[in-house]
């Protein structure tokens, strides 16, 4: 240790924990430097660590807090917050808000109007982990939306998208079992609108 203070080692790591606001003036540096807020996810540097993944989770909290599905009373995002992001034109991902509104009528009508206890079971089951499928389908197109694709990693889990790799496997595995007519008793509506829904952005079985 001696050795390295005589060479002048730094010893603040690149890891310490900055405040929103921190992360806040550093979103307005970069904005600065290159004309935008849209930060490359992968985006880190000695001066931004890091600044990419945390913009992608401010895009993450706008949505669900717009949408409601994120507690007004949140720390992770208020409205000054939202004002703030949004003063420098940063906003939620795109052509997430109105996946329930652009479903047909009678699969919005098995999922809004029949809510009895059985089929909340099921779309807790199917969600994989205290979500329903809905959710975990929003979750997987953010992470189309920061990594291009939807090859999950079935290791892959993180803050917002909590054993997300798992839940695909999940999906792919209830899918197999479906075409091949290896499922018992399968609601085929319910089948063919999720599954199309999931081809839509690029998943295959």
């Amino acid at each position: 240790m001696e050795k390295l203070n005589a060479i002048g080692f730094e010893w603040v790591t690149r890891l310490r924990k900055y405040s929103w606001d921190d992360r806040y003036k550093h979103l307005l540096e970069y904005k600065e430097i290159h004309g935008t807020v849209k930060v490359p996810y992968r985006y880190d540097t000695e001066d931004h660590p890091k600044l990419g993944a945390w913009v992608t989770r401010q895009r993450i909290l706008i949505k669900r807090y717009v949408n409601g599905t994120l507690s007004k009373s949140s720390v992770q995002m208020n409205q000054h917050r939202l004002q703030l992001l949004h003063s420098v034109g940063l906003k939620a991902f795109k052509g997430m808000a109105n996946h329930q509104e652009q479903r047909p009528h009678t699969e919005s009508s098995f999922f809004t109007t029949k809510k009895n206890d059985k089929i909340k079971a099921m779309r807790m089951e199917w969600g994989y982990g205290g979500y329903t499928w809905d959710q975990r389908y929003q979750q997987l197109l953010e992470y189309k939306e920061i990594h291009g694709h939807v090859k999950v990693p079935k290791k892959y889990d993180t803050e917002d998208h909590p054993n997300l790799g798992k839940w695909i496997a999940n999906q792919r595995a209830r899918f197999k079992m479906y075409l091949s007519g290896t499922l018992i008793n399968p609601s085929i509506q319910m089948f063919d609108h999720r599954l199309q829904l999931l081809r839509s952005i690029g998943f295959t079985v």
